[in-house]
């Protein structure tokens, strides 16, 4: 079985070979963070948040999101922020994160998420803001009794 499969070193040596850049998963989320906290546009910051989202299903990519600092860098300025579309993926992003992932789960009951996403629940004209708002804040406290 060793000698069909290489380690990830082996087939980065061999792609540069061949100029193809191979990136880990953690690689691209660490260059969206730097996306997000560098532009000023909306737009940007919205499709960098959509391409988080995709990433972090993955149950050692939502982990690797927290290790990177997403929660500082990306969630608690997107729910905090005036602008809707940011909250509304913000939630999205926290719930698909969250579920089933008792690290992830953790880490954003500790970092004051829950307490936010109820805010926009309770207080947000906006039923899109506030139905991704209650499915993040679902997934944070599906089967947590911690929570």
């Amino acid at each position: 079985v060793q000698a069909k499969f290489r380690s990830m070193d082996e087939l980065k040596e061999h792609m540069k070979d061949l100029e193809v850049k191979v990136e880990t998963d953690v690689e691209v989320m660490r260059k969206l963070v730097d996306t997000f906290n560098n532009t000023e546009d909306i737009e940007e910051k919205v499709d960098t948040l959509e391409t988080l989202e995709y990433y972090v299903h993955q149950f050692d990519n939502a982990i690797d999101f927290l290790n990177i600092q997403g929660v500082e860098k990306i969630l608690v300025p997107s729910l905090n922020s005036t602008r809707e579309e940011l909250q509304e993926k913000a939630g999205f992003l926290i719930g698909s994160a969250a579920q089933s992932n008792p690290k992830v789960q953790i880490r954003f009951l500790e970092s004051g998420l829950v307490t936010s996403l109820l805010r926009l629940i309770s207080g947000h004209n906006s039923p899109s803001v506030a139905g991704k708002a209650l499915y993040g804040l679902s997934a944070v406290l599906r089967n947590f009794p911690e929570a």
